[in-house]
């Protein structure tokens, strides 16, 4: 399984645990391989999509070509089978094979296991993350995704001080 940590510093390992570094040092790059495993849930996106996302200055013909040059090298580094795509138009990432530490804090919330949710979490959700020409669209994305993380964690933690408090556990509600 290869292991994506976009929460505080980047990183990227593989399914042997050794870290992939070619692709946290393309931000572009590593941003579309964020986007597709945080917003993807193992959903697809279109193509014209994500090249208006990521390349708003080029024209329809240039954004896919970039866009099929930076698959590429996602797939070169990720080995095939990570990103999969449907038809010529749709692509998304295997959650069987890419798994993500967002997606990891949001199952935990979701299934209530607070502890495990606040301890996925290292900081900010992509934080430093630039790259030329990133489109408005890309940076609402992030923004809104920035949120919703902090949301998720405040959740963690509010009932992890409810549970406390209603043990009467005072010390363990300070601490969260």
């Amino acid at each position: 399984m290869i292991e994506l940590s976009l929460l505080g510093l980047h990183a990227l390992r593989g399914s042997d645990g050794r870290e992939i570094t070619s692709l946290p040092a393309q931000p572009k790059r590593f941003a579309l391989l964020a986007y597709l495993a945080v917003s993807g849930g193992g959903g697809y996106h279109r193509r014209d999509t994500l090249a208006a996302m990521f390349w708003p200055d080029l024209d329809q013909f240039a954004a896919r070509r970039a866009l099929r040059n930076t698959l590429y090298h996602l797939r070169d580094a990720l080995g095939e089978g990570a990103i999969i795509t449907r038809g010529d138009d749709a692509v998304s990432i295997d959650p069987a094979r890419l798994t993500c530490d967002v997606t990891r804090l949001q199952d935990a919330v979701q299934a209530g296991r607070y502890e495990e949710a606040v301890d996925w979490y290292h900081g900010e959700l992509l934080p430093g993350i630039h790259f030329a020409s990133a489109g408005e669209e890309f940076e609402e994305w992030l923004s809104r995704e920035r949120l919703r993380v902090a949301e998720l964690v405040t959740r963690a933690i509010r009932a992890l001080v409810e549970r406390e408090e209603q043990a009467g556990n005072v010390a363990g509600a300070a601490y969260w």
